[in-house]
């Protein structure tokens, strides 16, 4: 489900597609690596890289969370 969000907003951001359609030919892309999208245009996503690229920035996400401190509060 990951790659498909960040293959829709890919394709909206470089392509100019609603999301609506993005979000289509993201889901079909899951699939397989290229999908066809009319008689002589064919789309093709790397698949390794997206998943590299989406382990890379949740593991920069989960770093940047800061945990609550636990047990009563420090007295100053």
């Amino acid at each position: 489900m990951l790659t498909d969000l960040f293959v829709t907003l890919e394709l909206m951001s470089r392509l100019g597609a609603t999301a609506r359609e993005a979000f289509a030919v993201a889901q079909r892309l899951s699939g397989s690596a290229s999908v066809e999208v009319g008689p002589f245009i064919q789309i093709q996503v790397d698949l390794p890289a997206i998943t590299t690229e989406i382990e890379a920035q949740l593991e920069v996400a989960i770093e940047s969370v800061v945990r609550r401190p636990r047990g009563r509060p420090v007295r100053p």
